[in-house]
């Protein structure tokens, strides 16, 4: 008969297998990766001028897709849904942020970007929003960090923020339907490519986030995102006091860079950069005032029918840094519903098909381990 000591301990064990993520390549796709209709976003490939107008059209208990997909010049402004985030260079990326203002946790389904040019039928990164990046190149992977003013972003003061990722505690990503794309992932070889693994911290003035390439040996365990609540640090390890400049800002790098460790949270190594090049502000940023209003409506909507494709931005990286997330300082941290949590939907045409799902598995172990703790403490 096991001690109660020992049956915690197990219950514990089982819980950690239970919501962990495994180390390897990136998911298998589903049975028609165009399917709009499956909710298992990470299984989902368009190609850059294929994107269809949502790429989620499922619903759930977290409702329908908030934006849209195919973006250009008929859905750039002020009041866009475009829920395709880009990071090319950094000359040319977006972040993502809250539609009307309101705290990331509230509004990780609903986040729009923000890109520093008005190329990618989104919203125009106000002057100052970004105060220091950097964007590094790896062989598996492109990223970005940064301090910012998460005001300008519809972000409050003070918000600790949380995790944006292409998992989702119903697989179907947060924001919902969110992709993203990068012309300078390792395989793409200057063309806009889709990162079917990535994950964003946004939160307490800083970000960070992290494109892996389809071909990455270990897209899941470089792009993990089930350790929501550890912020920027373990996720992104970087040299984030670099960027502050001793709380001057001003500075924009574009580098290479070695692959860091698969992310745990005890993971504190900070990969090695080269070739980084400099760059001012003035240099990255569009100048003069924020693009119009969409004319399709003044709600940012667009026309599902539209046959506009999406522009792709230029081949340049770019990237954005704020306050060095150490054990003093502030990190992002999850609201509402975390990416780490598995909440079932309740809809039966979301099941996911093809490979099986790491959110389903888990849910099964999860429900072996409230058996086991029911026969236990009984």
């Amino acid at each position: 008969m096991f001690s109660k000591t020992a049956a915690i301990a197990t219950v514990l064990s089982l819980a950690t297998i239970a919501f962990a993520q495994a180390d390897g390549p990136v998911p298998a796709l589903n049975p028609n990766p165009k399917d709009t209709t499956n909710r298992r976003l990470v299984g989902k490939r368009f190609a850059w001028r294929e994107l269809p107008f949502q790429v989620d059209t499922t619903t759930g208990d977290r409702g329908t897709q908030f934006g849209y997909n195919k973006c250009n010049d008929t859905t750039q402004g002020p009041e866009s849904k475009c829920q395709t985030l880009i990071v090319n260079s950094i000359k040319d990326f977006c972040l993502w942020g809250p539609p009307q203002r309101g705290t990331v946790g509230d509004t990780e389904g609903e986040n729009v970007a923000y890109c520093s040019q008005p190329t990618h039928g989104a919203r125009l990164m106000l002057p100052g929003t970004v105060k220091s990046a950097q964007f590094v190149k790896t062989k598996s992977y492109v990223m970005m960090i940064g301090h910012m003013d998460q005001e300008k972003l519809n972000i409050p003061a003070g918000d600790e923020g949380g995790e944006l990722d292409s998992g989702g505690q119903d697989e179907r990503g947060n924001p919902l339907g969110a992709v993203a794309y990068s012309s300078a992932l390792p395989s793409a070889k200057g063309v806009v490519s889709q990162a079917p693994m990535w994950h964003a911290f946004m939160g307490s003035n800083i970000f960070c986030m992290k494109f892996c390439d389809e071909t990455a040996p270990n897209a899941s365990g470089l792009c993990r995102h089930t350790f929501d609540t550890i912020g920027c640090g373990p996720n992104v390890p970087a040299d984030y006091d670099a960027l502050e400049n001793n709380g001057q800002f001003g500075v924009f790098l574009s580098c290479d860079g070695e692959d860091q460790d698969p992310v745990t949270p005890d993971n504190t190594r900070v990969p090695a950069t080269s070739n980084c090049v400099p760059f001012k502000s003035e240099q990255i940023f569009a100048t003069g005032a924020p693009a119009p209003a969409p004319s399709a409506s003044s709600s940012g909507t667009v026309n599902p029918s539209q046959t506009a494709a999406p522009g792709p931005g230029n081949s340049q990286s770019s990237s954005s840094t704020a306050k060095s997330p150490t054990a003093t300082t502030p990190v992002p941290k999850p609201g509402g519903g975390g990416s780490g949590t598995t909440t079932p939907s309740t809809d039966p045409s979301a099941s996911p098909t093809g490979a099986a799902s790491a959110n389903t598995a888990s849910m099964a172990v999860v429900g072996v381990v409230a058996l086991f703790a029911g026969a236990v403490f009984a």
